[in-house]
């Protein structure tokens, strides 16, 4: 018997700040709020972050479908790095994210993932990866592209 996939429901990613977290797998979705999820084991909440992400059909505000697929990729590299067992200096991880956007952004097809929107989904994404790895950096996390 052939599982079927769970669709992912258009959600904004707004709404998911306040409400639930969801994962799809493919029998059922699994929803959690923050605090459920602060509660697993950092290496668990790594995968649900990134299984989310991944999962995401969401363009992140680039133009192309393309676009969409290139920021996901370096959303979910920055994730895995915040997220990892070694501990990082906020300067650090700034200048990784920095470096991951201007490479991306040093293709012409992708330019606009300087734009306000692309940053704001990128914020989003990463400003949860840094509160889920329990980071309490004195300072706003920045990146410049």
């Amino acid at each position: 018997m052939k599982k079927q996939k769970t669709l992912y429901q258009k959600t904004n990613i707004k709404k998911l700040i306040n409400q639930r977290l969801t994962r799809v797998s493919l029998t059922t979705p699994i929803k959690m709020t923050k605090e459920e999820l602060k509660r697993k084991p950092i290496e668990e909440r790594k995968d649900i972050i990134v299984d989310i992400i991944s999962r995401k059909k969401h363009n992140f505000g680039m133009f192309s479908r393309a676009g969409g697929k290139r920021c996901q990729s370096l959303i979910i590299r920055c994730v895995k790095k915040i997220m990892s067992k070694k501990a990082l200096r906020q300067s650090e991880f700034e200048d990784y994210v920095s470096a991951q956007v201007n490479k991306v952004c040093s293709n012409e097809k992708y330019a606009e993932i300087g734009d306000t929107a692309v940053r704001e989904a990128i914020y989003y994404w990463l400003e949860l990866g840094i509160e889920m790895s329990g980071y309490e950096w004195s300072r706003e996390f920045e990146y410049s592209a």
